[in-house]
């Protein structure tokens, strides 16, 4: 198993997961977010996976959001005071301004997610859902804390 590396970012704004995604997570990247209590018109909503070649692209909107790629994620949450918390997960030691870095002898082992089409009709066996590429995070207990998002291999556009 290699080592994992966990960071946490209080009170960043929209600009600094944006930074924090270019610098750390790398571009282009996959992303996702929805809302559950904020920027609803109507029911809450989770928004398809999207790729980013720019951080502008990123859309950081609503309650809470992943920011991922094949070096680490990004994981947000909107706070009541329109401010960010932000968890970056990497198999590599980063510097990154404003965050503290959560415990110490994190270990990680890659893995592939494996999802089932939604239906079982045999002609639909094409429209099978991608393998999603994650790296589970253990405690130094042993016990699975954390499933990082590494890649999805698929078209997204």
């Amino acid at each position: 198993m290699k080592r994992g590396y966990l960071y946490r970012m209080v009170l960043a704004d929209a600009a600094q997961v944006r930074m924090v995604a270019e610098q750390q997570i790398g571009l282009p990247c996959t992303h996702v977010g929805g809302s559950l209590l904020w920027d609803l018109d109507d029911a809450p909503q989770l928004r398809s996976l999207a790729r980013a070649s720019t951080a502008a692209a990123l859309d950081v909107t609503g309650d809470l959001g992943n920011i991922f790629s094949t070096h680490a994620e990004l994981r947000w949450k909107r706070r009541d005071d329109g401010s960010y918390d932000a968890l970056i997960l990497s198999e590599q030691e980063l510097v990154i301004d404003g965050a503290t870095e959560l415990g110490e002898n994190w270990s990680t082992r890659h893995a592939t997610i494996l999802l089932r089409p939604k239906h079982t009709d045999p002609q639909a066996a094409t429209s099978r859902p991608p393998p999603i590429y994650v790296v589970e995070y253990y405690a130094p207990n042993g016990a699975m804390q954390f499933i990082r998002y590494a890649e999805v291999r698929h078209d997204l556009s």
